[in-house]
């Protein structure tokens, strides 16, 4: 725990994260709750939204140059 009583955030969570292609796969994983709350909790990260915000910037913007 960090002294703000909340859990570590650990290279671990940023990779267990960032490999969840259920979205993409199909794979239905509504009845795994614990996971889900996770996903949630690391999806709630300010880190996590500007770091996906810039992602879907730089795909908008190499698209548009595809385009072109």
């Amino acid at each position: 725990m960090h002294a703000t009583n909340r859990p570590r955030f650990t290279v671990a969570d940023a990779y267990v994260w960032a490999t969840m292609w259920h979205e993409r796969s199909g794979a239905q994983i509504g009845h795994l709750k614990n996971l889900l709350a996770y996903v949630e909790r690391i999806e709630a990260r300010l880190s996590v939204k500007k770091a996906l915000n810039d992602e879907a910037e730089l795909d908008a913007r190499h698209h548009s140059r595809l385009a072109a």
